[in-house]
């Protein structure tokens, strides 16, 4: 039998800003799953030109007493991005022109997929690089909040350092391709995040 447990929420806010120097797009990602004892709480901020390409990002998470907080910083003109940790060391990552963070990478899917168009294979940064290949895998129709809707399904093969999964994304056919659903295989069960109006 399959057993749908609720661990927590996940919110997700995206914002385009006007500036002097035209256009900058933020992002926020933020996932709270804590359990009595056991606090789970992980903040994703990305910072991007209106090209969605990444200016800078930030991560932090604390998983029980494991903590960690970092900045990247890209820098387009050099093609380098610069990962620091609180408290700990610094690196230099090569990267191409316009290289992506992870949400800046989900803008530019979204965006993508509402000119028709998917990206194509590209390395993502997230701390360390992780190569993405995405696939269109059809529409279909599925539950979100108790409602039937048609969703374009999305397969992200993801490979990093220590990883190697296909993720199942849901994308709403309107406009802005609003994420409803993702599904991501984990060594205990598939994790599910849906998207609450």
């Amino acid at each position: 039998a399959i057993r749908k447990f609720t661990l927590g929420e996940a919110r997700v806010r995206t914002q385009r800003i006007k500036t002097e120097s035209g256009t900058r797009v933020e992002a926020d990602f933020v996932v709270d799953a804590s359990v009595p004892g056991f606090k789970v709480l992980d903040r994703f901020h990305s910072v991007a030109d209106g090209d969605l390409c990444s200016v800078e990002s930030e991560k932090s998470y604390q998983h029980g007493k494991r903590k960690a907080d970092e900045t990247t910083k890209f820098d387009a003109s050099k093609k380098v991005a610069t990962r620091e940790t609180k408290g700990g060391g610094k690196s230099d990552i090569a990267i191409q022109n316009c290289a992506k963070d992870a949400l800046a990478y989900l803008n530019y899917l979204r965006r993508e997929l509402g000119q028709g168009r998917l990206p194509p294979h590209q390395v993502v940064l997230f701390g360390a690089e992780y190569r993405v290949t995405v696939q269109f895998a059809g529409t279909q129709s599925i539950v979100v909040g108790d409602q039937r809707t048609e969703a374009d399904r999305i397969n992200a093969t993801i490979k990093g350092p220590q990883t190697d999964i296909t993720v199942e994304a849901y994308f709403a056919k309107d406009a802005v391709r609003t994420p409803l659903l993702v599904k991501v295989p984990l060594s205990l069960a598939t994790f599910s995040v849906e998207l609450v109006r």
